[in-house]
């Protein structure tokens, strides 16, 4: 396992290493990377959300205004 680098290792495997070998055991490295790899993955996250929050609400408010106007016609 002593050859075994983080950046080989996809986010599941980097994560279970670093929980099954010890935080206070692994390289600052491995600790890096598996932050930098969350942050990557947050940012993502929340911008998808983001993009598809404003999306949804634009969408309903039209479709909420509309409707609201049927009565008037």
């Amino acid at each position: 396992m002593q050859d075994i680098q983080p950046k080989q290792l996809n986010n599941n495997e980097l994560l279970r290493y670093v929980y099954i070998m010890g935080f206070d055991k692994v390289s600052p490295d491995w600790i890096e990377t598996l932050v930098e790899r969350m942050v990557e993955l947050i940012d993502r996250n929340e911008n998808l959300f983001n993009e598809g929050f404003e999306d949804g609400f634009e969408d309903g408010f039209a479709q909420g205004i509309e409707h609201a106007n049927d009565d008037f016609k």
